[in-house]
């Protein structure tokens, strides 16, 4: 007799907690712009969630995260750092400290941080976050160019424009490599960049990136657009552009 031997592909699979999937629903409550229904809704999926899979879970470091993003738009800062410090710590022991949710923990941690003045842990965070970045995916990469903008964008909001330049230059450099000369993500570091060697007297170099920022708002988004009208402002006095703190990049 013929004898069919069958291999187990599948070895086994995670259970998911279909009733807690209010998470979905608030989710697309959240892109419909009601962001309090859908801050009920992902808090009523935190609670079944933690009540079917216990204390430490991935998804509950995900309903987390996403609660500590709402308050933070909603502008209750000392919330969202309460639930990101939750999402992190969370995230280092179900997913381990060189994962990258765990690296995209730190990174918005660290925002929440700097909406709240605590600036020095933000800055701990994010050069946390770039070193266990380097380690995973080495030095060229696109999530190192987000990751380098922040830190250029706080330490120019503390006034340490010599070292947050070199940051800022790298993040231009990697977001020309990985998303071309025309992308927004391209203006906004060569913005950045022309605001910060403003407030450190390079005038020149200054209006010359500000020059390529407005070039690119035109094209992609046309001159009456708010961003190419900015830019436009920012040409016609080049002598006070960048010398007020930058805004924070997500």
């Amino acid at each position: 007799w013929y004898q069919r031997r069958v291999h187990g592909i599948v070895k086994h699979i995670n259970p998911r907690a279909t009733d807690a999937y209010n998470y979905t629903t608030g989710q697309s409550k959240i892109q419909q712009g009601f962001l309090k229904d859908g801050y009920e809704l992902i808090s009523e999926a935190l609670n079944l969630l933690n009540n079917v899979y216990g204390a430490m879970h991935p998804e509950i470091a995900q309903c987390l995260r996403m609660l500590a993003r709402l308050n933070y738009i909603m502008g209750d800062h000392m919330e969202a750092m309460s639930c990101q410090q939750k999402a992190v710590l969370m995230s280092e022991r179900v997913n381990g400290i060189d994962h990258p949710y765990t690296i995209t923990e730190y990174t918005h941690l660290a925002l929440y941080c700097f909406a709240n003045t605590q600036v020095s842990t933000a800055l701990k965070l994010l050069y946390r976050a770039r070193y266990l970045a380097l380690l995973v995916t080495g030095e060229n990469h696109p999530e190192l160019a987000l990751i380098d903008s922040n830190i250029g964008l706080i330490l120019h909001a503390v006034g340490e424009y010599d070292i947050s330049l070199r940051f800022l230059e790298k993040a231009l450099q990697l977001n020309l490599t990985y998303h071309g000369p025309k992308s927004l993500k391209v203006a906004v570091s060569y913005h950045l960049v022309a605001r910060t060697q403003s407030c450190m007297g390079d005038f020149r170099s200054a209006l010359t990136n500000e020059k390529e920022t407005f070039t690119i708002y035109k094209t992609q988004l046309g001159e009456e657009h708010d961003k190419t009208k900015e830019s436009w402002g920012v040409l016609e006095t080049p002598d006070t552009a960048g010398c007020c703190p930058p805004e924070e990049d997500e």
